[in-house]
């Protein structure tokens, strides 16, 4: 129905809901803006995601981070896939950023 009415918008389905968004309008564009607004260059930012509509914020991003439970093609564009979905994924990813940039060991079963 979008395309036979000629509508400026476009329709992705995250698996866990429809979004609508003006055409050109991702979360790439969203984050760009808050980044320029905070003087922050892209190449410097980490982006996590488990959807396809992730995979405009993973070009931007100078790192990504794709859960194991994103659809293969947030996979094929993330530069890092975790071992884990969802919470678990999660966490295993801010690991990965810990130790990737910080040089941080995380032992996620220390409460120390």
């Amino acid at each position: 129905m979008i395309e036979q009415h000629n509508l400026p918008v476009q329709l992705n389905d995250s698996k866990y809901a429809y979004h609508i968004n003006q055409k050109d309008v991702n979360k790439a564009t969203g984050l760009m803006a808050a980044l320029k607004h905070l003087s922050i260059d892209p190449e410097n930012t980490v982006a996590i995601g488990d959807s396809e509509t992730d995979i405009p914020m993973f070009k931007l991003c100078g790192y990504s981070i794709a859960l194991a439970n994103a659809p293969t093609e947030a996979k094929l564009a993330a530069k890092h896939v975790t071992s884990s979905g969802n919470g678990e994924g999660l966490v295993e990813a801010l690991n990965h950023v810990a130790e990737e940039f910080f040089k941080v060991k995380i032992d996620r079963f220390n409460q120390d």
